[in-house]
């Protein structure tokens, strides 16, 4: 008697083979060979017609879904339905999935996911909307176009299903054999006109044979163009997260449109014929399982390019981190969150406080991210936050100067002064206007002069507007606040400016331009010198002196300013000619 039992998690096939052998009339004995095998994936049928996407509001969409063996279940959005389930669809994105989610004699438990995308009949792109467009010139029948190079570039995709030709031709086809090939049938016809690149539109082509090959160079731009790139926000580098569905929310004056970021790509370009308030990114891993990125446009162009900076859920832990604004100045405003990688700032995500002032952030567990807000085309920032577990955080930015620096050329100014702290611990608040918006980028820097180290240094670019809160500021140390502009109005650029620091500087709201902060100082220079006399030449130094100083603590004059240097030359000049008449004043007194 034998007793065999396994356990497996009941997904293997069992076999065993029985051998009897008698040998030279000796007693009978058997072989019992066990052979185990692991059930494969049952092999789930799932489809959608008349398609998973370019479908449409109020279209009709049959799904159904079979299997060799078992009974399939299937879901929409997590609840089950008919098979088939034939049903007209509301714009938006759903999660298909169908399952047999026992083993059957053959396979083991199995599930297959899809995802069906409903886009507005009237939005943001259409599947007649494309970045560029050319016209053929041909004589011949059949004309074949070399997208090949495009393709490599990301600009159209590999299925050539955003290659759109609006010219009557008898008919187009593709080829994908060494390169990819778009061929026309434009039989009677000496030109037509293809159009081409946006990844929200997929048609679909048949195969076939190409002729009189002509590469696609030379075209046109005929729509706003947008250019999505997906990278690490560990690294920095290309990456689309894997075994997850990435896909891309649209938002316009007209509505929105869904896409699915399919194909393991990094790189997407969309044509829209509006220009975009906002764009939403989703990674999902389950329909309860993702995680969201934001951006919003802050310019009016004909082409943009942003990066969104993703996770691998499955290396990184993500949290939700709920930021709730107190304060009631900034319910309408932005909230922007980023990190650093070397000298580079990469923005994570952005957007507005909801009605109850909440703006919810997915950010990876063990990570530090800075926080600023976007107030009137300013910068404020507020400061880090160390992520380590799901959490409400409350901001409420508040200012108290207590010492001021103004730093003023034209349509530009620089402001710096201490945020007030307990102690003499205290943030420093730099900000930075430019009313020309023109600014290429800008370089802030500020250092300890009492240590001479480097406390902040961050580059801004294309940034007109900067409003900053850098901790670990110290009321009682003196600080050297450098801004470094790149601006072609300035000439010889970059241009450094700079002004100190310090717990004494104190606000003088004149509201005027540069010229009169050092000219005040030379004026009250000159009238300290007119007192001095035979008698008090040293007490009238010691006053000069201690105005000159006071000016500069203030920010009126600045060390190795050109306006500063000729004050000081001309304080210089007319200081000594000053004492030098009441020298002889007082000559003329005593002959008398």
């Amino acid at each position: 008697k034998v007793n065999v039992t396994v356990s497996d998690g009941s997904n293997t096939l069992y076999y065993y083979e029985n051998i009897t052998t008698t040998t030279n009339n000796e007693t009978n004995y058997q072989i019992l060979n066990f052979t185990l095998i692991e059930k494969t994936d049952n092999p789930i049928n799932l489809t959608a017609e008349p398609g998973w996407t370019g479908i449409y509001k109020g279209d009709s969409v049959t799904l159904d879904c079979t299997t060799p063996e078992g009974t399939p279940h299937l879901y929409r959005d997590g609840v089950e339905i008919s098979i088939p389930d034939v049903s007209a669809y509301d714009e938006g994105v759903f999660d298909i999935r169908c399952e047999v989610p026992t083993e059957t004699t053959n396979y083991k438990p199995t599930n297959v996911t899809e995802t069906l995308t409903v886009n507005p009949i009237l939005a943001c792109t259409s599947n007649t909307t494309f970045i560029y467009n050319k016209t053929v010139t041909t004589s011949t029948n059949i004309t074949t176009l070399n997208f090949t190079a495009l393709v490599s570039n990301n600009v159209v995709r590999k299925d050539l299903g955003d290659v759109y030709v609006p010219t009557n031709v008898s008919s187009v086809g593709i080829n994908t054999t060494d390169g990819y090939y778009f061929v026309v049938n434009n039989t009677g016809l000496s030109e037509f006109v293809v159009k081409f690149g946006n990844y929200f539109v997929q048609n679909n082509y048949s195969t076939a044979p190409t002729a009189n090959i002509q590469d696609v160079t030379g075209y046109n731009k005929e729509n706003i163009r947008y250019q999505i790139d997906l990278n690490s926000e560990m690294s920095g580098e290309p990456m689309h997260p894997p075994n997850a569905t990435v896909s891309l929310t649209m938002h316009c004056s007209n509505g929105q449109n869904y896409i699915k970021l399919g194909g393991n790509k990094i790189t997407y370009f969309f044509a829209t014929y509006q220009h975009l308030s906002w764009i939403y990114t989703k990674v999902k891993y389950t329909a309860q399982d993702f995680y969201s990125r934001n951006w919003y446009p802050k310019e009016t162009k004909d082409s943009y390019y942003h990066i969104f900076y993703l996770i691998d859920a499955y290396k990184r832990a993500m949290d939700k981190i709920d930021f709730i604004m107190d304060n009631p100045n900034y319910y309408d405003d932005m909230l922007q969150v980023y990190k650093t990688i070397g000298d580079k700032s990469l923005i994570i995500t952005e957007g507005y406080f909801d009605i109850s002032h909440l703006f919810s952030a997915y950010l990876g567990e063990d990570e530090k991210y800075y926080i600023r807000m976007l107030k009137d085309g300013k910068y404020i920032e507020l400061g880090e936050v160390l992520i380590t577990e799901p959490a409400e955080k409350h901001i409420s930015p508040t200012y108290t100067p207590i010492g001021r620096v103004t730093l003023i050329s034209d349509n530009i100014e620089g402001q710096a002064w201490f945020k007030n702290g307990s102690a003499n611990i205290s943030d420093i608040r730099v900000t930075y206007e430019d009313k020309l918006e023109m600014s290429a980028n800008v370089t802030i820097n500020v250092k300890n002069l009492k240590n001479n180290s480097i406390l902040y240094n961050n580059t801004y670019y294309n940034t007109s507007s900067l409003d900053l809160t850098i901790s670990g500021g110290n009321t009682s140390v003196m600080y050297y606040i450098t801004w470094v502009i790149e601006h072609p109005k300035l000439g010889n650029s970059p241009v450094t400016k700079h002004a100190t620091l310090s717990s004494l500087n104190k606000t003088i709201g004149f509201g005027v331009g540069s010229w009169f902060y050092p000219l005040f100082a030379f004026f009250l220079v000159f009238i300290s010198a007119t007192v001095v006399g035979p008698r008090n030449v040293l007490g009238g130094t010691i006053v000069i002196m201690t105005v000159l100083g006071f000016s500069f603590a203030i920010g009126w004059l600045e060390i190795g300013g050109v306006v500063s240097n000729t004050v000081i030359a001309l304080f210089g000049i007319m200081g000594v000619l000053a004492i030098a008449k009441q020298f002889k004043s007082g000559r003329g007194e005593k002959e008398a």
